[in-house]
C-alpha cells in the first residue's frame, strides 16, 4: 500500500468533519421545517375542526354521528332536544338507551342499510321530542363515514323537519279531492231523475271517489228539538245512524 502523508490524513479528517457538520446542519434545518409544517397543519386541523363543530352546532336540522356499532360519537343541540339529554350523556350510548326497542331496532336497520349501500340513503319517519312531547315528521338521510383509505368509520345522519310541507301536501290533496267531488256532483245532478236517487248517488260518490268510509245526508225537521232526519246514506255506518241523535 502507498504510504499516507500526514497532510493528506488531516485533509481527510477535515473533509469528514465538514461533511458531518453539513449533514448535521441540513438535518437541523429539515427537523425545523418539519416541526413548522406539523405545527401549521395542527393549527389548520384545529381551525377546521372548530369550524366544522360550529357549523354542526348552528344547523337547524338534527345532526348526529355514530360508529359502526351504533354508539353515538357526536350530535348537535337540535338532536339533544330529541333525546332530552346533553351531548355528554348521549356520547357513548345507543338508541336503545333513549327510545323503545322497536324504534331503536328500526334506526339500527336504517344505519345498516346506509353502511352497506355505500351512498346516501333517505327515509321518512315520525320522531317525538323528549323535551316537549311534540311529534314531527322528518326526512332522514344517512351516509357512511370513511377515512382516507376508504375504511368505514361510522354513519352520519341528518334529519330535516318536513311536517309543514307534509301538511301542505295533504291540504292540497284534500282540496283537489273536494273540487273533483263537486265537479262529479254536478254531473250526477244533471242525470238524476229523483231527489232520493240524487242524494244516494252523492253519498255513494263521496265514499267511492272521496275515500270516506261512510257518507250521509239529512234534512232538518221542523220540530221543537230541531232534529235532523237522515234521508240518504252510503257505506258502512256500523250502526252510527241508528244510535246518533242530532
Amino acid at each position: 500500500p502507498l504510504p499516507i502523508k500526514e497532510n493528506d490524513y488531516f485533509q481527510w479528517i477535515g473533509a469528514g468533519l465538514f461533511l458531518a457538520l453539513g449533514i448535521g446542519f441540513l438535518l437541523t434545518i429539515w427537523v425545523y421545517v418539519l416541526r413548522v409544517s406539523v405545527a401549521r397543519k395542527t393549527v389548520e386541523l384545529a381551525r377546521e375542526k372548530a369550524n366544522l363543530h360550529a357549523l354542526i352546532q348552528s344547523i337547524p336540522d338534527l345532526v348526529w354521528v355514530k360508529d359502526v356499532n351504533g354508539i353515538y360519537l357526536n350530535c348537535n343541540p337540535c338532536f339533544e332536544r330529541l333525546y332530552g339529554a346533553p351531548l355528554s350523556r348521549i356520547v357513548g350510548k345507543t338508541d336503545f338507551d333513549f327510545v323503545s326497542p322497536d324504534m331503536a331496532a328500526m334506526f339500527r336497520e336504517n344505519d345498516r342499510l346506509a353502511l352497506e349501500s355505500g351512498q346516501p340513503r333517505s327515509n321518512e319517519e315520525w320522531l317525538t321530542f323528549a323535551d316537549t312531547g311534540e311529534c314531527r315528521l322528518f326526512e332522514t338521510t344517512k351516509t357512511a363515514v370513511t377515512d382516507a383509505d376508504g375504511r368505514i368509520l361510522g354513519v352520519l345522519g341528518i334529519a330535516r323537519d318536513i311536517s309543514d310541507r307534509h301538511a301542505m301536501e295533504l291540504l292540497e290533496k284534500r282540496s283537489s279531492r273536494v273540487l273533483k267531488l263537486l265537479s262529479d256532483c254536478n254531473n250526477i245532478l244533471a242525470r238524476a231523475e229523483t231527489e232520493a236517487a240524487l242524494l244516494e248517488a252523492v253519498c255513494r260518490l263521496i265514499v267511492d271517489s272521496g275515500g270516506y268510509a261512510m257518507a250521509w245526508i239529512g234534512f232538518a225537521v221542523q220540530d221543537e228539538k230541531k232534529t235532523v232526519q237522515p234521508v240518504a246514506c252510503w257505506g258502512d255506518d256500523a250502526g252510527y245512524l241508528a244510535r246518533v241523535f242530532i
